[in-house]
């Protein structure tokens, strides 16, 4: 079993001094991961339903008045006062980011860190977070799909040629250095649908304070799982 924790990253906790008195404090102590979540902007007022709660009323922790650090920018910052402890996101809402663009900012934090990155990767359910950031907020699940089939393709090839997608076209381009390919990642998705369960629910969600996610090959991310039952399970901390 691997154990990680959740870097500060909300409110009060979002401070330079006390992201790396966690991370070296986590390191020393022997954990295997460090993990973030994913929000960019809050607005005043939700207008999305939190699919995480009876209610649909988005958590106190949630509250717009707080700051957020944006979890790629920390992870970098964290990987180079670090040297072994692995850092990954739980989840990252593609759907907030240009995929392209996301593929090279992964390739690059993985490069840079030694290969410790760890991607756990999510639709999101802020719909109003995915239009103020530029990103059509429909079709969620598409989307996210193909943001994955497009990560994929930067990651396992040197040049990606031919790449027809409903919202993505990329032919005859690079985006170096990939990940390290000795090192493996993860796709989890959060689901908020019962059809995003059934696509996801093989693959597991990571928990940050408790566990490490489980390990999928690059080659294997966006693969099409088996058909799964759907069943209630837990949800990734938001």
């Amino acid at each position: 079993m691997q154990v990680g924790v959740q870097l500060p990253q909300l409110g009060v906790g979002a401070t330079r001094e006390l992201v790396l008195r966690h991370a070296h404090a986590a390191e020393t102590a022997g954990f295997d991961a460090l993990w973030v979540n994913d929000h960019v902007v809050f607005p005043r007022e939700w207008s999305s339903a939190y699919p995480y709660s009876p209610d649909g009323v988005v958590p106190p922790r949630t509250t717009v008045d707080h700051s957020i650090l944006e979890p790629l920018t920390e992870l970098a910052f964290v990987a180079g006062v670090t040297s072994t402890i692995e850092l990954g996101t739980a989840v990252l809402v593609l759907n907030y980011r240009q995929a392209v663009l996301t593929a090279k900012l992964i390739s690059t934090l993985d490069h840079l860190a030694g290969g410790r990155f760890i991607l756990g990767a999510g639709m999101g359910w802020a719909k109003e977070e995915m239009a103020v950031l530029g990103m059509p907020p429909n079709r969620r699940g598409a989307r996210f799909e193909e943001s994955l089939r497009v990560l994929r393709a930067f990651f396992d090839d040197d040049w990606v040629d031919g790449f027809e997608g409903e919202f993505h076209a990329v032919d005859g381009w690079t985006a170096r250095p990939r990940p390290a390919t000795s090192r493996s990642g993860s796709a989890e998705t959060a689901p908020s649908s019962c059809a995003a369960s059934a696509r996801s629910a093989t693959a597991g969600s990571p928990t940050p304070a408790t566990s490490a996610a489980p390990r999928r090959p690059w080659s294997q991310l966006a693969r099409p799982p088996p058909q799964p039952a759907v069943t209630r399970r837990g949800s990734p901390s938001r």
